[in-house]
């Protein structure tokens, strides 16, 4: 099985527009890639990281160590917006 980093924003992250809650895992997009994949029989598992409201602001980190460095301040934080189990 094949396993794909996604690292996004609040729209991978699967936000509804005007609350702090997101949509299930098989409506993000993600979720998408991932059935659509899996149904013509490429077995893979989608991971998604990210930073939510990160785009209008110019936040997404552009280097593999500002990525680390955002990982590392994300991982700190006590609400963190990426997958749960859901």
């Amino acid at each position: 099985m094949h396993q794909v980093l996604v690292y996004g924003d609040s729209l991978t992250w699967g936000i509804i527009p005007g609350t702090r809650n997101r949509l299930p895992f098989h409506e993000r997009w993600p979720g998408v890639l991932e059935s659509q994949l899996n149904a013509s029989g490429t077995p893979v598992r989608i991971i998604e990281d990210c930073l939510n409201d990160a785009a209008p602001f110019g936040k997404i980190p552009s280097s593999p160590d500002a990525m680390a460095s955002s990982a590392s301040a994300s991982a700190s934080k006590s609400t963190h917006p990426c997958r749960s189990s859901s």
